[in-house]
């Protein structure tokens, strides 16, 4: 908005300057900001009913997005999610597999917090863990049961450096319909891309290799984009089945991204804003 010597001053004060020519700054900017604009009630309509732009920084920021472009790409994956830590994409992911009554099967070898997230919180959920040899490829298989919604490793365990073999794992999941998320937080994706091995998601916690300094936290879920529902629906009802109001499942509406898009929605309400592609 134009803000000139005919506006009072309080106006000025808060808009003087914003309507100062867009600019595409050669390095991505801190988009520090709650809300963004939008030029008009259709604008907005469009993007709260079909996703589209920025409304608020919680659903979609571009700095933010930037990043997650950036990962996605780096991994080889469909669509990646930023959350505020690694511990948070570890729970976001499992939490957009399983749930009340649901089992997963983990390496015994893993950072010391994720096993007390599986084992004090997530047990508190209703969600049950079998802990198995990272390189005992007959006891990942004989751990799975019915109930399994997911395979949970470390390429790299911290902090034995146990190596893991992600296409064997992945292709154990795979005869289940079941998915190996890989935390691939040691390794990087300069190092390995699990995905190009078999693995479904792949997080890191950003605040060690991926951030480089030390200086700030964060997460990352990266999805494959490889969702079959033929496969796996029965084990995700809550991909495939109706949404609470009757509307189209995440598979009916996103296909083979069915996973990754509920993902986002699960680390954001009001996921539906955000569409990450490659």
């Amino acid at each position: 908005m134009a803000a000139g010597a005919d506006t009072g001053f309080s106006t000025r004060q808060v808009h003087a300057g914003s309507s100062t020519a867009q600019a595409s700054p050669r390095a991505t900017p801190i988009y520090l900001t709650a809300g963004f604009t939008f030029s008009d009630l259709d604008e907005s309509a469009a993007h709260f009913g079909e996703g589209t732009g920025f409304g608020y920084s919680r659903t979609g920021n571009p700095t933010v997005h930037a990043v997650e472009e950036r990962l996605a790409s780096l991994e080889g994956g469909d669509q990646a999610v930023l959350v505020s830590s690694g511990q948070a994409a570890v729970t976001v992911a499992l939490l957009a597999l399983a749930g009340a009554g649901d089992h997963v099967v983990v390496s015994e070898h893993i950072y010391e917090g994720t096993r007390g997230l599986l084992l004090d919180n997530l047990a508190r959920l209703g969600v049950e863990t079998t802990f198995v040899d990272t390189d005992d490829l007959d006891a990942w298989r004989a751990a799975i049961t019915p109930r399994t919604r997911a395979l949970f490793a470390e390429t790299l365990s911290n902090a034995r450096n146990d190596v893991l073999d992600v296409a064997a794992v992945a292709a154990i999941g795979a005869e289940h319909g079941i998915p190996l998320v890989v935390d691939s937080t040691f390794t990087t994706p300069y190092l390995l891309r699990p995905i190009e091995h078999g693995a479904a998601v792949v997080v890191h916690s950003a605040s060690k290799f991926l951030a480089g300094q030390g200086a700030v936290l964060g997460g990352v879920i990266v999805d494959d984009g490889r969702f079959d529902a033929a496969a796996s629906g029965h084990h995700f009802p809550h991909l495939v089945q109706t949404d609470r109001l009757g509307g189209a499942s995440y598979a009916e509406k996103y296909g083979a991204r069915a996973r990754g898009q509920y993902t986002s929605a699960r680390a954001w309400p009001r996921g539906s804003a955000r569409r990450l592609r490659r």
